[in-house]
């Protein structure tokens, strides 16, 4: 028996001394989007959060009066989220307009605009819809679309120094933004709409292995798994679904 407990504490030892060894900081790149080697390592001081249009009451208006869809009003349009220090945006998730009519917010093609490390003009500055209909080369499908759950994408939005996100218009109702905060910036490379040959051959990569082809509508919810708080997941019971990111943050 103490034999079995002693090889027991050695393997344990030795395990969390190779996940110290391979410790590793994330910095927002696309190649974070399908190189399995990255799931195992340990990111010491990375920091997962999210904003959300959840009811601050504990109650069940989560969006639907708009009353917590936002941080702050500022000259007539919507802060939804607002960070400091060096970070990504690794997930925003938001619902179809309100009643039956097709479309976002008050179906105006309202802009999304994003600043990033302080800077006067957006990063990104595009009608919401066009983030999630495959219009922009940035944001492909499967990695960005909509479905019967809304609208989603988790193209990776890095920032150095901070970063804001504004929609127009008050008309936000539910949605998540997932992001996480790096300990230092050593790597990162802030988000520009224009990708360089790199990125696109990278982006190419992550269409591939996240299995689906433009043609084809996004993966079911049914599919994701249930995760504690605080908890990274990439998994899928589908194969040639594997690597689809979800930060899940209490």
């Amino acid at each position: 028996m103490k034999n079995t407990l002693y090889y027991l504490l050695m393997i344990t030892m030795s395990l969390l001394f190779a996940g110290v060894a391979r410790a590793w900081q994330p910095t927002g790149s696309l190649q974070e989007l399908y190189d399995d080697t990255l799931l195992p390592r340990l990111r010491p001081g990375v920091k997962a959060a999210s904003f959300s249009s959840y009811d601050r009451t504990g109650g069940n208006n989560d969006g639907f009066s708009g009353t917590y869809s936002k941080l702050r009003e500022e000259d007539g349009n919507s802060v939804i989220a607002e960070m400091e220090g060096p970070g990504c945006i690794y997930r925003y998730w938001t619902t179809h307009s309100i009643g039956e009519a097709p479309g976002l917010l008050d179906r105006k093609r309202e802009h999304i605009r994003i600043y990033l490390d302080g800077a006067a003009e957006p990063a990104l500055d595009v009608p919401l819809e066009s983030l999630f209909d495959n219009s922009l080369e940035r944001f492909p499908q499967p990695i960005a679309g909509q479905g019967t759950g809304g609208y989603y994408s988790y193209v990776p939005i890095p920032y150095r120094q901070s970063c804001k996100v504004v929609i127009e218009g008050l008309g936000v109702r539910f949605y998540q933004l997932n992001y996480v905060t790096f300990p230092n910036a050593e790597g990162v490379n802030t988000f520009q709409m224009e990708m360089t040959g790199e990125e696109k051959e990278l982006l190419k990569k992550a269409v591939a292995r996240w299995g689906t082809s433009s043609r084809q509508g996004p993966p079911s919810k049914s599919r994701w798994s249930t995760v504690p708080p605080a908890v990274t997941l990439y998994s899928s019971p589908i194969r040639s679904r594997l690597n689809r990111p979800c930060w899940c943050t209490a």
